[in-house]
């Protein structure tokens, strides 16, 4: 009897991980194409905000890559992790100044995102955005690195 209980747990668990996974893909796509209102009812669902695709990539970093603003401040809302990395050392505020995301990378900023950190290829976001021409982005990474330095006193 013990034995049976327990399968049946394990097999629960097993389904509810299958539905999980199932239930992120919503909200990834959801975050590539924009849709608030998807992202809204996968949210509500009970989709972890912080699921993670193999590479570590979430979908706050699909929506940063893409621009989506609207998604991403839905994500942060609650609670999606501004500073995450994936395996190759990419955060969401590195792929919006890659794509010249101006606010996005404002919105991450806003949120504590990490200036300094390096990706594996050890460049910043600012050389990210410095190196695809997005100068724009590039000013906005430039004055919050000046107004961080000076809040820390240096």
């Amino acid at each position: 009897m013990r034995r049976a209980a327990l399968l049946a747990l394990a097999a629960a668990i097993l389904v509810s991980s299958l539905a999980e996974a199932g239930s992120a893909s919503e909200l990834f796509n959801a975050a590539q194409s924009g849709d608030t209102r998807e992202a809204a009812r996968q949210i509500a669902r009970g989709v972890s905000v912080n699921a993670a695709l193999r590479n570590g990539g979430t979908a706050l970093m699909i929506a940063a890559s893409m621009g989506h603003v609207e998604v991403a401040r839905q994500l942060i809302g609650r609670g999606a992790l501004v500073n995450a990395v994936t395996s190759s050392g990419d955060t969401a505020l590195s792929l919006a100044a890659a794509n010249g995301h101006m606010e996005m990378a404002r919105l991450l900023l806003a949120h504590g995102a990490d200036l300094g950190y390096r990706t594996a290829a050890g460049v910043t976001p600012m050389t990210l955005a410095q190196e695809q021409g997005h100068t724009d982005v590039v000013e906005l990474l430039m004055r919050a690195s000046i107004e961080s330095e000076r809040d820390r006193g240096f």
